[in-house]
């Protein structure tokens, strides 16, 4: 063998385990982004439930403040009403204790002007 063949073959030997290293890198970098994507995948599917969960929640929560709005204007117009109810009460409370004073005040005028009356015609 020839110097010329020997460099020959040492070259081709030398390009051959250049490609098999370069292909070698190429299978590695393929994997890892197969397992990239893989992770990915898996990271976007937990996400979605994540997301479908959260929507979930969002609903129970705008129903819970809309029952919650209902019962609040209930409650104020519970109130309204009792309040409505305790004028009404105290309204008559005062128009029979007026009775009651003005009864008793006429009460004691005729008997004071009955008094007068017959005071005088003893005098």
């Amino acid at each position: 063998m020839s110097n010329l063949e020997h460099f020959k073959s040492a070259g081709q030997l030398q390009y051959d385990a250049n490609g098999d290293a370069v292909q070698g890198a190429i299978d590695a970098a393929d994997g890892i982004n197969e397992s990239a994507q893989d992770a990915i995948a898996m990271k976007n599917k937990n996400l979605l439930e994540k997301n479908k969960i959260n929507l979930e929640q969002e609903k129970a929560i705008v129903s819970k403040q809309k029952l919650f709005l209902t019962r609040a204007r209930m409650l104020q117009v519970s109130r309204d009403k009792n309040s409505y109810k305790l004028k009404i009460i105290y309204t008559l409370l005062a128009f029979i204790l007026f009775i009651f004073i003005a009864s008793l005040g006429i009460y004691v005028f005729l008997k004071k002007g009955g008094n007068k009356g017959s005071g005088n015609s003893s005098n």
